[in-house]
């Protein structure tokens, strides 16, 4: 029995993930989008993601924001559920991305 609250459609894509590393450094590392619902992606990445880390997002021109809800791995990645915020579909500018918002909080 399916208990997701949306559905999921397959959405294969190649992205940039942009995220902080614990030292504050924005780390970027490629992987696919695997699948898209309205309120979030399922992505594949080749390293993990710590539930709870905030993402950016890249395919092509359009920028999605969203925060990692969960990380599992699987035989030679790792499964990454990320919940968007609210419109995912803007493109977001530069005071939206993981760097210019830790260093606004110095």
């Amino acid at each position: 029995m399916n208990q997701r609250k949306e559905p999921r459609r397959g959405y294969f894509a190649r992205i940039v993930v942009a995220y902080l590393d614990h030292a504050g450094s924005e780390i970027e590392i490629q992987g696919m989008i695997e699948d898209r619902s309205e309120s979030g992606l399922g992505l594949r990445l080749s390293k993990p993601l710590l539930p709870g880390c905030q993402v950016r997002v890249r395919h092509g021109a359009r920028v999605y924001v969203g925060v990692v809800r969960r990380c599992l791995k699987s035989s030679a990645d790792y499964f990454v559920g990320i919940v968007l915020e609210r419109n995912p579909d803007r493109t977001v500018n530069e005071a939206d991305t993981p760097s210019a918002s830790s260093s606004q909080a110095r």
